[in-house]
């Protein structure tokens, strides 16, 4: 919960609000509590919580954005619903969520039980590169469904299914996003 913690006491409100949406790939919308309004959170606040909560998360691969709508009362802002948009339908999100689980569970039984945090790494990571081809045509290569079922990702497929592992294992992990020279993301 690397981007919970950074986040203000009012801004964990919202994000718990939104994490509780996306944890059940919820097609209602999250009414964003009035204790965050009471705190200060407006609009301004909602993307910074939602990436925060992405971050977090790499296990909500099924998520693309959100769309939200502001409910105003002569002008003073009353209220918001937000609403997660997905790549995929509930039933394919839970088929390929099954598949997931099956793939990660065959790396966990084969994990070091008596490993120390290093041992853990060092097993994810070797785990990861040796079963999973670089490739920018994978599909899905954004997310952690691209490494675990697809065995072909590009770097943020690796950084996001590594986070997933590490979590389970115990193991404080979160990604880091920047850009290269080129000024591309990676």
């Amino acid at each position: 919960t690397y981007a919970y913690d950074k986040l203000s006491e009012a801004q964990k409100i919202w994000y718990e609000d939104l994490n509780n949406m996306l944890a059940v790939r919820s097609d209602e919308p999250a009414v964003l509590s009035k204790e965050g309004f009471d705190s200060g959170l407006g609009e301004e606040d909602i993307d910074l919580i939602f990436q925060s909560v992405l971050l977090d998360h790499p296990e909500y691969f099924f998520v693309e954005g959100y769309e939200y709508t502001i409910y105003t009362s002569c002008g003073k802002l009353m209220g918001i619903e937000l609403k997660g948009t997905y790549a995929l339908s509930l039933e394919e999100c839970m088929e390929r969520k099954k598949q997931i689980d099956a793939a990660v569970q065959a790396i966990l039984d084969n994990a070091p039980e008596t490993a120390s945090d290093y041992e853990k790494i060092k097993y994810v990571y070797e785990t990861i590169i040796y079963h999973t081809q670089y490739c920018m045509d994978a599909e899905e290569n954004q997310n952690i469904y691209s490494v675990f079922v697809g065995h072909a990702s590009v770097c943020q497929g690796y950084a996001k299914a590594t986070q997933y592992l590490l979590n389970l294992l115990g193991v404080e992990c979160t990604s880091v996003f920047g850009v290269v020279n080129n000024k591309e993301g990676h």
